[in-house]
């Protein structure tokens, strides 16, 4: 969540978490656009779907792709987004590098 997040928006989503259900929280559509703008275009529709919190299983099944390879795609994703080489993470058994 940013700093930024209205805080009625904050106890939204506290109170979804206390309920047992998941709520995403808003994203800004500039910020939307930083990230998507650090990311190989292959990733832009897994970006998408999940920071619309699509399961990652419909996503693989949306984009026709092999479960392993989207974990493969996510890991590097997030290698990019943070900064950290992809060697220095293991991704999940049963994932392509």
């Amino acid at each position: 969540m940013s700093k930024s997040t209205d805080p009625e928006e904050l106890c939204d989503i506290v109170r979804a978490l206390a309920d047992g259900t998941a709520r995403l929280p808003t994203i800004a559509p500039t910020a939307m656009q930083a990230v998507a703008s650090r990311l190989e275009t292959i990733d832009l529709p897994i970006f998408g779907m999940l920071a619309h919190g699509t399961p990652p299983v419909e996503i693989a099944t949306t984009l026709r792709m092999d479960e392993g390879w989207l974990d493969t795609r996510r890991w590097a994703m997030l290698s990019r987004l943070t900064g950290h080489s992809q060697q220095s993470r293991t991704p999940p058994s049963g994932t392509r590098s």
